[in-house]
C-alpha cells in the first residue's frame, strides 16, 4: 500500500501510519456504498409500499 521509493525512507511508524490512512480512506469508500445501497432500498420499499396503499384504496 506504501511507494515502494517511500518504503526505503520510512520508519515502520510511518509505513504503519500510511497503511491505516489508506485502510480508512477503503472503508470510508465502502461505508458511502453501504449508506447508498440503503437508501435504494428503502426507496424500493417506500414505492413497493405506496403501490401496494394505492391498490388498497382503489
Amino acid at each position: 500500500m506504501v511507494c515502494p521509493a517511500r518504503a526505503a525512507t520510512a520508519t515502520p511508524a510511518k509505513i504503519l501510519f500510511l497503511n491505516i490512512i489508506s485502510l480508512n480512506q477503503i472503508l470510508k469508500h465502502f461505508e458511502q456504498i453501504a449508506r447508498d445501497t440503503t437508501s435504494e432500498h428503502a426507496d424500493i420499499a417506500f414505492d413497493a409500499m405506496t403501490a401496494n396503499q394505492k391498490q388498497k384504496d382503489s
